[in-house]
């Protein structure tokens, strides 16, 4: 089915095809004789990078590089590398993209590198430029009209989510600037929604901020921290939505700020997170950030009045060792937390939909969350002196900290444990349809304890910071 696109979406789709043919002539423009394919990829990543654009082939099921250039024999999809260096006579194609604003553009084209024979310059020649043809298109006319689409458009919210916006000033500000970014984010029907595409690399140049963060497991800070709160409320959010959800990762630590299960982890050329439009209308992303609250909904069109509540269980607790580490810095006879600790837990999440009466329709099993624990580093300083000329060890005279098993808030108004699924009620804590005796996903009969909630207790030491 052909979408018909309007002048504003047009006006993007020329704009990403023309950053992609001029990355491409840029690329072409280069290949000389000793140049390698690595450093042709690289001119042509930093054309596309340098407009404000995305390469869309890097990363694409795997693929290493900003384009396909592809010497002599190989056909197709070559990987540019650095020991492969361009020889006279040559021939060389190139198949390179980007993506800006939400549209790709896709442009190839083959070079010759110096003087070639004359087989292959006779079939470049024919492949030059030539007569304009007419390709003969069938145009499939949309089911709903512009008319009867106006009366129903967006007029429904479809789900929601809200959390609390904690740690420090610079990293609720990246969280305010993030949501920013998806505000009034409109998706027609079928499209792929990629959070770091549409929020786009988080830059001081763009106002984000260094708060804390993870890497390689440790919590530093770094440029755009905090960024994840966003996509995980926004996560949480399209779940209670139906939406049907493309790529998603949990974090490597469970989050303080959501409930177990219902994060999305994200980052700058690692990790994305991405949902479709699978509903029949168009669907717009509404944010609000106000009083330190994140709020994400999602508007639609429910024609047929059904709503989703998530639930999770709980697999699983890896708890968390105590390690001491010598530091001669330290004054004798004390000691200093290095590494404050997390408990370690594996949740499994579930989608239950509900009928506009309230009866539940399906629960379906969503994703596995598998948090690691963190161990517990004390800096212990060097023994005390006693004055008998023997060494005194330290004592640990830091609190023991018992691992806290990831809570939810509970509404006075909803039993811990009913007996079966009730229609959705706002309440916290909901049993899953498993633990009526039905099968799991995996085969097991369900017995953990199941609940969703926005705003999840901080399971971390309250010096931990936000990230």
């Amino acid at each position: 089915m052909i979408q018909i696109k309007n002048a504003a979406e047009l006006q993007k789709m020329r704009k990403a095809c023309a950053i992609s043919a001029a990355a491409l002539k840029a690329g072409g423009e280069a290949i000389e004789p000793g140049i390698t394919t690595a450093e042709i990829d690289k001119i042509i990543y930093d054309f596309i990078v340098r407009h404000g654009a995305r390469p869309n082939f890097l990363h694409l099921y795997g693929f290493p590089a900003t384009a396909c250039i592809s010497v002599n024999d190989t056909v197709i999809h070559g990987i540019p590398n650095k020991q492969q260096q361009i020889r006279p006579g040559d021939i060389v194609s190139i198949d390179t993209g980007c993506k800006i604003d939400g549209f790709n553009g896709d442009n190839a084209c083959t070079y010759a590198c110096g003087k070639i024979d004359l087989e292959a310059q006779r079939l470049l020649d024919a492949a030059a430029p030539g007569e304009t043809v007419t390709v003969p298109a069938q145009v499939e006319l949309p089911a709903v009209t512009a008319e009867e689409l106006e009366q129903v458009l967006f007029r429904d919210v479809l789900g929601e989510a809200r959390t609390h916006v904690g740690g420090t000033s610079a990293r609720r500000s990246n969280v305010k600037l993030s949501a920013a970014s998806i505000n009034e984010y409109v998706m027609n029907s079928g499209d792929v929604f990629s959070y770091n595409d549409v929020v786009g690399q988080r830059t001081a140049a763009r106002g984000y901020q260094a708060a804390p963060a993870y890497v390689q497991g440790e919590t530093v800070d770094e440029i755009g921290g905090g960024i994840c709160q966003t996509s995980s409320t926004l996560y949480l959010a399209c779940l209670r939505s139906n939406l049907e959800i493309t790529e998603r990762y949990a974090h490597r630590y469970v989050p303080a700020y959501i409930t177990a299960g219902m994060d999305a982890t994200v980052s700058w050329g690692g990790p994305d997170y991405k949902f479709t439009n699978n509903s029949l209308y168009p669907i717009k992303i509404v944010t609000i950030y106000e009083n330190n609250y994140l709020t994400v909904r999602i508007l639609g069109t429910n024609v047929d009045g059904t709503s989703v509540k998530m639930t999770n269980e709980h697999l699983s607790t890896t708890p968390y060792e105590t390690v001491y580490e010598d530091d001669p810095t330290l004054a004798p006879g004390t000691e200093k937390v290095k590494t404050t600790p997390y408990t370690g837990y594996k949740y499994r999440t579930y989608r239950n939909v509900y009928d506009a009466n309230g009866k539940l329709i399906s629960s379906a099993y969503e994703a596995t969350s598998d948090y690691k624990s963190r161990n517990k580093v004390i800096l212990r300083g060097p023994a005390v002196e006693p004055a008998d000329g023997g060494a005194q060890i330290p004592t640990d005279t830091t609190e023991p900290t018992t691992p806290v098993e990831p809570t939810e808030p509970q509404d006075p108004g909803v039993p811990t444990e009913p007996a079966e699924p009730g229609a959705p009620d706002g309440g916290w804590t909901i049993q899953t349809p498993e633990q009526d005796g039905q099968q799991t996903a995996e085969g097991q009969t369900g017995t953990g304890t199941t609940g969703e909630s926005e705003l999840s207790t901080d399971v971390l030491p309250q010096d931990e910071p936000f990230v």
